[in-house]
């Protein structure tokens, strides 16, 4: 007597969809142990700087929701401690960290804030895992591609001054010069605001920066010097570029020079 059609579906069916099932496990764990070698232990930057408990993202790296959007070395740094992979997600789990500056080293390196987050990519059939993942993730040396020149020295520790040239003309940039009376007068000056995320830590210290002041006396950080990094750096240069001068002059004509600048930070 032949067996019922039905039973005979569930039993061609059944391994099918075992098979399946267990192809699609091992698959998941082996992108977990990829993922876990080249994340976990690490300090990565999000892109854009996005902090927060939990931030979503499509399978390509696209901001879905959670977080916002802070400032390089405040905001958006994770030690990475946790990688999970299931059918419809990757979740990656890690501690916010700000970025400091060790004068030792002359490099940036990270302070642990005891902040978790998570962040949550989709997945897709037709995106590899890693691709939204590698567009959020940061390492220090992507960091170099997305940030102000003025920055990379403190990434690698090959420190240097840049030299300050005049990216339209080419030609250099002159020195202001006290003894040539060549110097120009801030006559509008936007101090800096102290962020709040840091003021427990009580930094105290100074951010060393070289301006360029133009002809209309409109100014322009064009280095960094001496950074302190918990996001003391952008606040000095935010405050900076606002401020209005007098431009040098010489032989009573306004000239475009160079100065060095010394924004203190105290929290009190």
């Amino acid at each position: 007597m032949m067996p019922p059609i039905a039973e005979i579906m569930v039993h061609l069916v059944l391994p099918l969809l075992l098979a399946f099932q267990t192809g699609g496990a091992n698959a998941d764990a082996a992108i977990r142990a990829t993922l876990t070698s080249k994340y976990v232990g690490k300090v990565f930057t999000i892109r854009s700087f996005l902090s927060g408990k939990s931030i979503r993202f499509d399978a390509d790296g696209k901001h879905l929701g959670g977080g916002k959007t802070g400032v390089f070395t405040l905001d958006g740094n994770i030690l990475v401690d946790s990688v999970t992979v299931s059918p419809e997600r990757v979740e990656i789990r890690g501690r916010e960290a700000h970025l400091i500056f060790n004068a030792g080293t002359r490099k940036l390196e990270e302070l642990l804030t005891g902040f978790g987050t998570r962040l949550e990519f989709a997945r897709s059939p037709n995106v590899t895992v890693e691709t939204g993942i590698g567009a959020v993730l940061l390492s220090f040396d992507d960091l170099g591609k997305v940030l102000p020149p003025y920055w990379e020295k403190y990434l690698t520790g090959k420190t240097g001054v840049l030299p300050v040239v005049d990216p339209v003309t080419g030609q250099t940039i002159p020195r202001a010069s006290e003894d040539q009376g060549v110097v120009p007068r801030a006559i509008q000056q936007i101090p800096p605001e102290y962020p709040s995320a840091i003021r427990r830590y009580r930094v105290t210290g100074s951010v060393v920066l070289n301006v360029v002041v133009n002809e209309l006396g409109k100014p322009q950080v064009f280095d960094l010097l001496e950074p302190l990094g918990y996001g003391l750096d952008q606040a000095a240069i935010d405050a900076v570029n606002q401020w209005k001068f007098e431009p040098a002059r010489r032989d009573g004509n306004p000239v475009k020079v160079f100065v060095r600048m010394r924004v203190h930070f105290d929290p009190r």
